[in-house]
């Protein structure tokens, strides 16, 4: 009690101040612009978009994460906030991961619809949904380690819908990873004493 009544009156103000300020610059953002989490149906899933800018005029960047199944749109406040001024992000959690998963787990529970070339479609969808909303004829792709071999991918067959290209932690060789980590799960298998019979066959498999 002796504690509250020394600092809690300040912490109110401060929590109370710190809430007023967010309001505010909420407000201010979606004015002009837009600051919203939705759901757009892409690819026959309802699938989680957080959009966010200052000015819906502004040039659009579609940002794509890693994994796969490694959303990224709970943290990316950390360095988007600082773009908001100059670009509209769309963060989106890709089909099997995160919100798009829980929308769509009664449906989809095991993810079976969640393949690459999958991925590859509804990125173009996504891509045709923020050039109608926005009215734009290209978009800017930010991919992250997964994201960039999607995007890498995706902008061969589509260059003429993407106005440029950043990648962070490029992925160049999906051959030597996969191989990586098949091994890597075969010395874990053996190391806890179980069978290795299955993943050794996979590799052969793999390497053949």
């Amino acid at each position: 009690c002796t504690f509250y009544y020394q600092f809690g009156f300040d912490c109110d103000l401060f929590f109370i101040g710190a809430r007023n300020i967010n309001y505010f610059n909420h407000y201010q953002l979606i004015q002009n612009g837009v600051d919203e989490g939705i759901y757009v149906e892409i690819g026959g899933q309802e699938q989680y978009l957080l959009v966010r800018g200052a000015d819906k005029n502004n040039p659009v960047i579609i940002f794509l994460h890693g994994g796969p199944s490694s959303p990224e749109s709970y943290v990316n406040y950390a360095w988007v906030d600082d773009l908001l001024d100059d670009y509209t992000v769309v963060d989106w959690d890709q089909r099997g991961c995160g919100r798009t998963y829980m929308k769509n787990c009664d449906t989809d529970p095991k993810n079976t619809s969640a393949t690459y070339e999958q991925a590859l479609k509804d990125l173009d969808e996504l891509v045709d949904y923020a050039c109608e909303r926005f009215d734009k004829e290209q978009v800017i792709i930010v991919g992250h380690s997964y994201g960039t071999v999607l995007a890498a991918n995706y902008i061969e067959k589509h260059p003429d819908k993407v106005l440029s290209y950043v990648a962070i932690a490029q992925v160049v060789s999906m051959d030597i990873n996969n191989r990586y980590l098949a091994e890597q799960a075969i010395s874990n298998a053996k190391l806890a004493g179980e069978d290795d019979s299955e993943l050794q066959k996979v590799l052969e498999d793999y390497n053949e």
